[in-house]
C-alpha cells in the first residue's frame, strides 16, 4: 500500500488511471466497512460492494456512474450464478432500488 497524503491507495501502479474522466477514484483512510477481495496486490471491489455503491448513488447516475453499466452488471452477475442473485448481499437500503432495476 502506499500513502497519498495520509491516505491508503490501493496501487502505485494504477496513478496512471487518473486520466479517465468517467473513473470514480477514491482514497481512503481505513478498509474497514469496504467489501473486497485481494488478487495478489490489488485490491478489487467486490460485486456486493460495487452494486451497493451504485445503488445507493442512483439518483446522481449522469455524474456518477452509467446506468446502462449497472444493469449490463446485474445481468451478467445473474446469468453467470446460474440465474440467480444468491450471494449478492445488497444493503436493506438499496432494497427497493435493486428490485426496481429488476
Amino acid at each position: 500500500m502506499k500513502e497519498v497524503d495520509g491516505k491508503r491507495s490501493l496501487s502505485r501502479s494504477i496513478a496512471f488511471l487518473s486520466d479517465f474522466e468517467n473513473v470514480n477514484y477514491c482514497l481512503v483512510d481505513s478498509f474497514d466497512g469496504i467489501d473486497y477481495a485481494r488478487f495478489d496486490d490489488v485490491l478489487c471491489a467486490t460485486p456486493s460492494q460495487t452494486f451497493n455503491e451504485m445503488l445507493a448513488n442512483y439518483d446522481n447516475m449522469v455524474e456518477t456512474i452509467d446506468e446502462q453499466s449497472l444493469i449490463e452488471g446485474l445481468a451478467r452477475y445473474y446469468f453467470s450464478h446460474g440465474r440467480s442473485f444468491d450471494g449478492l448481499a445488497i444493503k436493506p437500503e438499496n432494497l427497493a432500488r435493486f428490485n426496481f432495476c429488476l
